[in-house]
């Protein structure tokens, strides 16, 4: 049950298996806490990253995963590329577009009028 609710759950599933193997169920529970928890906390810090960007951050997100995809389809399918701009990885590539997502969200946010009291 766990292992259903947490990001990656055939990994998480498959340490609790070896872990049982080794140690029995405490084994199996650590192994699958050991391997399931990375994931969930780094969803939970996602949710809450975008949580605080407000509304807007879900059609900024939507309009950089078209980016991003039409990116991975170039390279699943082996076609040469070569940007303009200086040579970047996938990574790279990636976090810019995060970077520049949230810029821009952070400009575009309103900042509260100063109460005079």
């Amino acid at each position: 049950m766990i292992a259903n609710v947490t990001p990656g759950g055939l990994p998480t599933k498959l340490a609790a298996l070896s872990g049982f193997h080794v140690a029995g169920t405490t084994g199996a529970v650590l192994s699958a806490v050991a391997a399931g928890l990375p994931g969930t906390l780094m969803a939970v810090a996602i949710i809450g990253f975008f949580g605080d960007l407000g509304q807007d951050a879900i059609r900024w997100v939507e309009h950089a995963a078209v980016g991003i995809s039409a990116f991975i389809i170039l390279l699943l399918v082996g076609q040469e590329w070569e940007p303009a701009l200086p040579s970047m990885n996938a990574i790279q590539v990636i976090l810019v577009s995060l970077v520049v997502i949230a810029g821009v969200i952070a400009l575009r946010r309103p900042t509260p009028l100063p109460s005079w009291r």
